[in-house]
């Protein structure tokens, strides 16, 4: 799960994660850690693993940075040093570039600090709004729609990300109000659903 900017969905996601008595990865960037403290410290008081999303939600490849792997260590102390001011806890050492970007400096940079870059094996379009859809010429896919899509993509060993809080423009639906429906349907297929690093084991 990756909480970015806001906290909806976290409280639905939780009460049907100890439902299933299921541990996820809450990949957790620094604007959710500075807005959503309470919401970082439910999903902590729950054990769930909590990893990093970076300390600013926005492209590391923009022209507006800078951007070396000191860039990228920097970013990735200052939300641990953030996580465990708030909680007393540790991130897993693993972590997803914002917008789940990708290049030979980002690789570097979390190396260098002790990280694992995690790259999704499905793109989830549970954030895109109906004004995108029209505007670039794509399909809205609605929440039902993109349960279905996984179904027929899930295999063992693959990392699903499912976004938590509000896109800016019109949505009809979001995932992880029907997280249930995709757990159960995953669950009936014959899927396991565990955190990071058991998957790395």
């Amino acid at each position: 799960f990756d909480a970015m900017e806001s906290g909806a969905g976290v409280t639905k996601v939780l009460h049907v994660l100890n439902k299933y008595s299921i541990k996820a990865t809450f990949f957790i960037n620094g604007e959710f850690l500075r807005r959503f403290p309470s919401h970082v410290e439910q999903i902590v008081s729950e054990n769930h693993q909590c990893a990093s999303l970076f300390y600013t939600p926005y492209s590391l490849t923009a022209s507006n940075y800078t951007m070396n792997e000191s860039f990228i260590r920097r970013g990735l102390a200052r939300n641990e040093d953030d996580f465990f001011e708030l909680t007393g806890k540790e991130l897993a050492l693993f972590w997803q570039a914002p917008l789940y970007e990708k290049n030979d400096v980002i690789v570097l940079g979390g190396n260098l600090s002790g990280y694992e870059l995690i790259e999704p094996s499905l793109v989830v379009p549970d954030t895109q709004t109906l004004e995108a859809a029209v505007k670039n010429n794509e399909p809205y896919f609605s929440s039902s729609q993109i349960i279905d899509s996984i179904g027929k993509k899930a295999q063992s060993g693959m990392i699903i990300p499912i976004s938590l809080g509000l896109s800016e423009g019109t949505r009809i639906d979001y995932l992880y109000d029907n997280i249930e429906l995709l757990i159960t349907s995953l669950i009936r297929s014959g899927f396991d659903i565990v955190t990071v690093s058991e998957l790395s084991r």
